[in-house]
């Protein structure tokens, strides 16, 4: 999972299996130049299939993962945190019944962003096995992960919605003005272990 940034924030980069989070790296990149190279280099240290990486579409994800899909053939997916999440299905290649249900479950998440921290939180809980990550005590970015994670409470609205505080709130509300950038790079992680490689034509996943 990639969390993309310009300026003065983190780019973030979470990598992970099924069983858990092995590295984090995240780096200032005031020249978003050295993104791409700091991609690969990890997707080659840790054997990492292309369809798996994820990148968040702004902050110049979309750039960056357009060039490594023109210059180096990745199967990169990139994909919106604000944004709804489509029905990926299509008349006549699945039954009414199996559209009804996917629909009813997309239909609960306010967002894009909302649905992937509720797979993370899913994927952690310890009632369904748990998912490894290293402890605060390693310092870094896992300390801040843990800073970043604790405080998400999940909220619903009269028609059952979820929904979770905007990252402009939480900032200012629990993380001292910082930028949740490796929670972001973690739950595109953990979207790439659960989604892979589907673009839409807008070429978002």
């Amino acid at each position: 999972g990639i969390d993309t940034a310009e300026g003065g924030n983190n780019t973030a980069f979470c990598v992970g299996d099924k069983l858990g989070a092995m590295e984090m790296v995240g780096v200032k990149t005031r020249d978003t130049t050295i993104v791409c190279d700091l991609a690969r280099d990890l997707v080659r240290l840790h054997n990492v299939p292309t369809e798996r990486v994820v990148f968040d579409i702004g902050g110049g994800g979309k750039e960056h993962s357009d060039r490594l899909r023109r210059d180096f053939g990745w199967k990169c997916q990139a994909v919106t945190f604000s944004g709804k999440t489509p029905i990926d299905l299509k008349r006549g290649l699945t039954r009414i019944e199996d559209r009804q249900a996917h629909r009813e479950v997309k239909a609960i998440y306010a967002s894009r962003r909302v649905e992937m921290y509720c797979d993370a939180s899913t994927i952690m809980n310890p009632a369904t096995g748990g998912y490894g990550v290293p402890s605060e005590r390693n310092g870094g970015p896992w300390a801040r992960l843990a800073k970043y994670l604790k405080p998400l409470q999940r909220t619903y609205d009269e028609d059952g919605v979820m929904w979770l505080p905007k990252k402009e709130d939480l900032s200012k509300d629990f993380y001292n003005g910082e930028s949740p950038d490796e929670a972001d790079a973690f739950v595109l992680m953990v979207r790439g272990l659960t989604h892979k490689g589907l673009r839409s034509k807008a070429g978002a996943a």
